[in-house]
């Protein structure tokens, strides 16, 4: 190949995986595979966690939805559903247990979850199940006392 006929030729550097070069010497594109195709992102815990901050936050939008539409039972059984998910317990469980089961969870988690433990409680209240909304408003108070930043 001569210079300047246009051709591209593949090198291999150290520490990098593969770079093709123009035969001026200057930086040519990555593999036609590399651009169609990056490899994938690395998740952090950063990234989990604002994910289930995300999930807590829809799942808090469709069960206050839920509850104007009057369809009290739907909303709580979603709450269930997604802090099962989330903690391994239903959140009657979670609000009977206190604080231990609910001590482990990372610090952003645990306002989101509040908001929806509130969410529950008010539920229960509206169907008069009153000490079943104590229980949960007990809990949500914990998850913010144990969301403060340590002194």
């Amino acid at each position: 190949m001569e210079p300047g006929s246009g051709h591209v030729k593949s090198t291999r550097l150290k520490g990098v995986r593969h770079l093709r070069r123009d035969t001026f010497g200057g930086p040519g594109l990555p593999p036609a595979h590399e651009l169609l195709h990056p490899p994938p992102a690395m998740l952090t815990e950063r990234d989990v966690i604002m994910r289930l901050v995300r999930q807590l936050a829809e799942l808090l939008a469709a069960a206050l939805r839920l509850r104007r539409e009057g369809k009290r039972d739907e909303a709580l059984r979603q709450i269930d559903t997604i802090t099962g998910r989330l903690t391994g317990m239903d959140a009657g469980a979670l609000c009977m247990f206190g604080e231990a089961p609910l001590a482990g969870l990372p610090r952003e988690l645990k306002v989101p979850l509040a908001c929806v433990l509130r969410a529950r409680a008010r539920l229960l209240r509206d169907a008069h199940r009153d000490a079943e909304a104590r229980q949960a408003f007990r809990a949500a108070r914990l998850l913010i006392r144990g969301a403060r930043a340590p002194r």
